[in-house]
């Protein structure tokens, strides 16, 4: 999350570096495809890169890096938008003026980039966010988990990466999100 310039100036090639070493640092296992928002202005703006012929976005870029052709280790869409956006109090993105999210992902059978464009809800009021408050979900994971012991739950496994997964977003959420950047 930055200023769509900040991110643009830091480069797709370093923000992929950066998306795989947050990856790795909080010891995440993609077992099924995930979402990476590039939070920021216009990440999805087209932009030339150089030649005429080829005008791409940083989205699609940080998209391509990560996906290495194929060979890259992030198996997640990644998401950029068109126009301005504004990140409300809970943490929900609107978007200001109209404009389009993009959606980029690895199609294994065509062995290349896809994209799709995606309806968003524009209208803050619209938008819950279920993390809203983090450390009572945590508490109630805590219980569930001490109440159930793992030979009685199947899903125990589960609710332990959960609660794993809710404690590094508390401690993530908490670090300034600069320094994530800088990772």
């Amino acid at each position: 999350m930055a200023h769509g310039s900040e991110m643009t100036a830091i480069g797709a090639e370093q923000l992929a570096a950066h998306i795989t070493n947050l990856q790795t640092k909080l010891r995440i296992e993609q077992t099924e495809q995930g979402r990476i928002a590039l939070v920021g202005c216009e990440t999805d703006k087209p932009s030339s890169s150089g030649t005429a012929a080829e005008i791409t976005s940083l989205a699609q870029l940080v998209a391509k890096r990560l996906y290495d052709s194929g060979n890259g280790t992030i198996n997640a869409e990644v998401t950029g938008r068109t126009t301005q956006i504004e990140v409300n109090a809970d943490g929900t993105k609107t978007m200001l003026t109209g404009g389009t999210k993009t959606v980029y992902s690895w199609d294994t059978d065509k062995g290349g980039m896809s994209q799709k464009t995606e309806t968003v809800k524009s209208h803050s009021g619209v938008l819950k966010n279920p993390l809203i408050n983090l450390n009572e979900e945590i508490q109630r994971l805590e219980e569930l988990l001490k109440s159930t012991s793992e030979k009685q739950s199947k899903h125990s496994d589960l609710l332990s990466r959960t609660l794993y997964a809710f404690r590094a977003f508390h401690e993530v959420r908490s670090m300034n999100w600069a320094s994530i950047i800088l990772i």
